[in-house]
């Protein structure tokens, strides 16, 4: 076969993987610098929170910036709460530009269009160019990735090291060798720096991998070698948690506050105590500070500790060790809590809970319909469509059985939105008449 075509169709690829990201870095350039600052008053009642702050990462990010180490306050200790590698890159930004909000949202802009890019090249390889141009423009225009850029939280950088991740495991499927799997081991590694959930995915892979002859003749050594490139990555950080609190920490902490609290809301829905997640959100963390201070942990008076966790969103490694202590204990008293948790989570991560986000969950559940629709039609027979569905469901079961939030879902979006590609391209195809069919008068 010539190699002219090869050639036509790579440049065509490029083309258009230029064509998406550019795309997308508009659409999100327009958005976070000209229309979410005046979103008020283009749609009455909507109010957005450009360069707003949420969970300590600016914190971490300035106490860097000042020579202090990772800490979220001056004179605080040394801090595992957080993932490291976000509150890095903010720290890194601000010595570059300065503490200003700009460079941080061009920066999102960027990452946000490359994770369309991204999309795009996992598309092209699983379903060919069609599906993944139209993969890349959905995520291009997908309001859930847009709103949540505009805060300075992890979400972004997450979803693009996800996507990375997810295409590093589609190249080794399709031609292993060791330098792809030592690639995709590192984007996994890079990934639970940034967010730590993703840490055991790579086990559930190799488990499904080790018991199936077919896969395990093909891949397992891979296999073996993708762990050693995660664990190259993760373990600089997790050594320095060992020296810091002479504890194995692979990434952070924060266990037991975030199944304690995951408790709460769910006892809280289920009284009718209320049904706004972030209502819930806010009501639990006072329990919390409640529970902290019934067991010691006192800082300041009542509403200053408040303050001071709702703007954190974190506690010390002694406080979370008496969440999970206490969370436990409510769990062997009631072992229905925990099962009642879960059932309720797996719609609440869909952000089923909050009247206030109807738009939100029309566009959760549309895409989450289409997804399904192009697994009917036929994407389920390909391998790399099976490893996307255990990356979603290992995602949304993670998070269930924990916590969740209104911005869980996003993380698996963009793989959601593959398949949903994939639906839209097929339907559009049977609908398309055959080539020489007459139309009829």
């Amino acid at each position: 076969m010539s190699s002219a075509p090869l050639r036509s169709e790579a440049s065509v690829r490029r083309l258009w993987l230029a064509a998406i990201f550019l795309f997308a870095l508009a659409i999100r350039a327009v958005l976070l610098f000209e229309v979410l600052p005046s979103a008020s008053r283009i749609v009455p009642g909507l109010n957005s929170s450009v360069g707003m702050s949420f969970d300590g990462y600016d914190a971490i990010a300035r106490q860097l910036l000042q020579g202090h180490g990772y800490r979220l306050a001056a004179g605080a200790e040394p801090t595992a709460a957080r993932a490291p590698l976000y509150p890095l890159l903010l720290a890194g930004l601000y010595r570059l530009f300065g503490t200003g909000i700009v460079p941080v949202l061009w920066v999102h802009a960027i990452l946000g269009a490359l994770a369309c890019a991204l999309l795009f090249l996992a598309g092209c390889r699983m379903f060919g160019r069609t599906v993944g141009a139209t993969a890349g423009i959905l995520l291009a225009l997908f309001p859930p990735h847009l709103w949540w850029s505009q805060y300075l939280l992890s979400e972004t950088l997450l979803v693009t090291l996800i996507v990375a991740t997810f295409l590093g495991v589609v190249a080794l499927i399709q031609e292993p060798s060791a330098g792809r799997a030592a690639l995709a081991g590192s984007l996994f590694g890079l990934t639970a720096l940034c967010n730590a959930m993703i840490l055991f995915l790579p086990f559930v892979l190799l488990a499904v991998t080790a018991v199936s002859r077919e896969l395990r003749r093909k891949y397992l050594r891979h296999g073996i070698v993708l762990l050693l490139g995660m664990s190259v990555v993760v373990l600089p950080w997790t050594g320095r948690n060992f020296l810091a609190f002479h504890r194995v920490i692979p990434i952070n902490w924060s266990v037991g506050l975030q199944y304690m609290k995951g408790l709460i809301i769910a006892d809280d829905y289920v009284r009718g105590r209320g049904t706004n997640l972030g209502a819930l959100d806010d009501s639990s963390m006072v329990e919390l500070v409640r529970i902290l201070r019934a067991h010691g942990h006192t800082r300041g008076d009542f509403d200053a500790q408040l303050r001071e966790f709702r703007s954190s969103q974190t506690v010390g490694l002694a406080e979370d060790d008496l969440l999970k202590g206490l969370a436990i204990e409510r769990v062997r008293a009631n072992p229905l809590l925990a099962a009642r948790k879960l059932f309720l989570n797996l719609w609440l991560y869909w952000f089923l809970s909050n009247r206030l986000m109807l738009a939100n969950q029309v566009v959760n559940f549309g895409l989450l319909g289409l997804a399904v629709l192009g697994l009917a039609l036929g994407a389920w027979r390909a391998l790399e469509a099976r490893i996307l569905v255990a990356f979603c469901l290992y995602f949304w079961l993670g998070y269930a059985s924990v916590i969740v939030s209104a911005r869980f879902a996003l993380q698996i979006a963009p793989l959601l939105t593959l398949l949903a590609a994939f639906a839209v391209v097929s339907l559009a195809r049977r609908a398309k008449p055959a080539p020489g069919a007459e139309a009829r008068p």
